[in-house]
């Protein structure tokens, strides 16, 4: 998903004007990308960069709806990052942290 996200914002280059907001969103677009790829391995700083960076976006993206376009994409974003956000918090909680711990002391 997070792939997906970052390659759908690096391709707005090619159908919006090179305005800075666009600039701004392909960027984030790179760092997705970028994040995404780390996800594919054993990465614990890509799961704390998936839980921080997408909801950064997400702000980023309803701040640019309000100010420059109502474009319906910036709502499939804000959804892909909002579940991106919250697996990735998932999956850190339950590999390395509360969730691990909770369920080792429920089988002693």
């Amino acid at each position: 998903m997070l792939f997906a996200s970052g390659f759908s914002h690096i391709a707005q280059l090619w159908f919006y004007d090179l305005e800075p907001h666009i600039l701004i969103a392909a960027g984030l677009g790179m760092t997705y990308v970028m994040i995404g790829l780390g996800l594919l391995g054993q990465s614990k700083t890509s799961l704390w960069l998936g839980c921080l960076v997408p909801p950064a976006g997400a702000i980023g993206g309803v701040l640019r709806y309000i100010e420059y376009e109502t474009d319906a994409i910036i709502f499939v974003h804000l959804a892909i990052n909002i579940v991106v956000a919250l697996v990735c918090l998932w999956l850190l909680l339950d590999t390395y942290g509360w969730l691990r711990r909770k369920s080792e002391e429920a089988t002693q």
